[in-house]
């Protein structure tokens, strides 16, 4: 007896639905989540977008509140600021270009960015660049010192190897001796003779 060739009669939707490769469709946003997102206050960029992510970047290896930051540049503390912090600071310094912005901006300042908000902070303090270029100079004063002291003994130790021990320097300088005693001899300065022991002692 043969079988029937038609198909059977089986409902294979849920078979379907199971084994398919296609991906789920995403839930369509709810209109509160869309208006959640559009209700969220945007920034005021003042500052060079540039320059506003560059100081942002220096801020966050600083790791500090911003008017901190400010406090423990003018007390010169040096536990919480070192020299790579400092200098950083100076360089984000704001110019006149970007303080006249800041003072002529008439909007709330509460939607200005991270960086306008640095900048503010700097701005209250007069001559805020001066006093920090003066708190650098004395994190560095040792360092410098130090190095100076550390020129200046090889300046004396290469004078010392030139100068005092130099047989060819000695002899040159007896020679110059004869010849300025020999061309003052019969003048006014005849008798003022300068004997090589003292230029040796000087030497």
């Amino acid at each position: 007896m043969l079988l029937n060739s038609s198909p059977p009669d089986v409902d294979v939707t849920e078979l379907e639905t199971l084994f398919s490769n296609a991906p789920p469709k995403k839930a369509a946003p709810k209109a509160a989540d869309k208006k959640a997102a559009s209700s969220k206050p945007e920034k005021i960029q003042l500052i060079d977008l540039r320059r506003a992510n560059n100081t942002e970047i220096m801020l966050t290896k600083v790791k500090m509140p911003l008017p901190e930051i400010v406090e423990a540049a003018l007390a010169m503390d040096e536990t919480l600021l070192d020299v790579d912090q400092v200098e950083n600071i100076l360089k984000f310094c704001p110019t006149k270009e970007e303080m006249d912005q800041l003072k002529n901006f008439k909007g709330d300042i509460e939607k200005l960015g991270k960086c306008e908000h640095f900048f503010l902070e700097l701005m209250k303090v007069p001559r805020m660049e001066t006093k920090l270029n003066i708190f650098l100079f004395k994190i560095q004063f040792n360092s410098q010192l130090a190095d100076f002291k550390k020129s200046l003994n090889l300046v004396h130790s290469a004078c010392d190897e030139v100068v005092r021990k130099s047989v060819k320097l000695k002899e040159v300088m007896k020679r110059i001796l004869y010849l300025g005693n020999t061309l003052n001899q019969g003048t006014a300065r005849g008798n003022t003779f300068i004997k090589i022991e003292i230029i040796y002692f000087y030497l």
